[in-house]
């Protein structure tokens, strides 16, 4: 998955999934056994009988990385109609949804939008175009399985070591328990309701997937969907209740774009933020000179590999003003992690990550090359393919 309209949930994970190896490929593959099919069977069965649904949970992430815990959660609600009208909305953060002939997720925060057509022939919401299957996967299951042909047989497709794991106990119920490794490489259980065989809780365990890329000192990386509502076939929604048009100002952008890309061309908005020195930094006051911001944090494995890099660019281009821009740290943790990597580029401190979202950055790292005039040259959400090269291009353009 990439990171694409995050909402702090992804975002705090999103720096895992750029390109590297999926655990499921390093694995010998494992056929599910025979009772976790006999579950499955009986999942498709209740979810093929859903015509209707009103869905509400929560979203948790609960992470103790590099020495770094983190531990939030924020609310989502989401109705469906068979055969394909949906919508999704995790609070004050973003709307996904389906009118019926129409997908489309919307931004408030932003205020930019995706639209795109629904195919015509009900399959997976993996096949969705745009991100909205992304959305409904790490955000919704429960609403992935009501809107896909096959339900939970389209969810595990391509998933190894498909088990019946240990009953999941939430509020004194007991919930048959199906776990596997989907091909991203997480360890997933999914806990359904004994009667009604409709999901109840997701947990996604992450550790395996963080420390193949690199992180240190991974004691726990789970992310969580619980279900505190499930009520299928709820009476009839209003013909218009799926209705949705992008507001007036709203921007449309290509599902495929960062939402940071889309200010490449356009000035970069000013901030002040406090050094590792105890000195401010003004962004327009450096206008004049060629800036590169690169937004990183320490439990972040594709930052951890790629800021030697932007060191090294710091010490290449004495003309440009260099700064790794922490996201959400303290500065005894940043010091640490410098220290223990030899790197001594100059830091400044996100800590409530205002500069981040001013940005529009979801997923880190991200690197801002911004021109003497103050106007945004490029941006790099993960490192290039070209690696350090394709940033001292862009530098060497900015100076132009």
């Amino acid at each position: 998955m990439n990171c694409n309209a995050k909402k702090w949930v992804t975002a705090c994970v999103a720096c895992l999934l750029f390109a590297a190896p999926s655990l499921a490929e390093e694995k010998k593959i494992i056929p599910p056994t025979a009772d976790a099919l006999s579950l499955v069977e009986k999942v498709k069965q209740a979810y093929a009988g859903v015509k209707s649904m009103k869905l509400a949970g929560s979203l948790s992430a609960d992470f103790d990385v590099a020495g770094k815990t983190q531990n939030k959660s924020i609310a989502f609600t989401s109705d469906f109609q068979a055969p394909a009208s949906f919508r999704h909305e995790v609070v004050g953060e973003v709307i996904a949804g389906s009118t019926g002939q129409r997908l489309y997720t919307f931004e408030p925060r932003r205020n930019v939008y995706t639209s795109d057509d629904l195919p015509a022939k009900k399959g997976s919401y993996r096949q969705f175009p745009g991100i909205v299957g992304q959305l409904l996967d790490t955000q919704n299951p429960a609403l992935a399985l009501a809107v896909s042909a096959n339900s939970l047989q389209d969810m595990i497709d391509g998933a190894n070591a498909v088990k019946r794991a240990a009953d999941t106990t939430v509020n004194q119920q007991i919930l048959p328990t199906l776990s596997y490794t989907d091909a991203d490489g997480r360890l997933v259980s999914l806990a359904f309701d004994g009667k009604t065989y409709l999901l109840r809780q997701a947990t996604y365990d992450i550790s395996a997937m963080m420390r193949l890329r690199g992180a240190d000192a991974v004691k726990k990386a789970l992310i969580m969907v619980a279900y505190a509502q499930v009520d299928a076939n709820v009476a009839p929604f209003a013909p218009d209740h799926f209705a949705w048009s992008a507001p007036a100002t709203a921007r449309e952008v290509g599902a495929d774009v960062e939402p940071a890309s889309i200010m490449v061309g356009k000035p970069a908005p000013d901030f002040t933020l406090t050094g590792l020195d105890g000195k401010q930094v003004t962004l327009s006051s450096l206008k004049g000179k060629v800036v590169l911001l690169d937004f990183w944090a320490t439990w972040c494995p594709p930052c951890v590999r790629s800021l030697p890099e932007i060191n090294a660019l710091y010490h290449e281009n004495q003309s440009v003003k260099v700064f790794a821009v922490n996201v959400g740290e303290g500065k005894a943790a940043i010091n640490e992690f410098l220290k223990s990597k030899n790197l001594d580029l100059p830091v400044l401190m996100d800590t409530d990550e205002a500069v981040k979202q001013k940005y529009g950055i979801d997923g880190i790292p991200t690197t801002i090359i911004i021109k003497p005039d103050g106007v945004i040259q490029q941006v790099f959400v993960g490192m290039p393919p070209g690696g350090k090269a394709d940033i001292q291009r862009e530098l060497t353009a900015a100076k132009k």
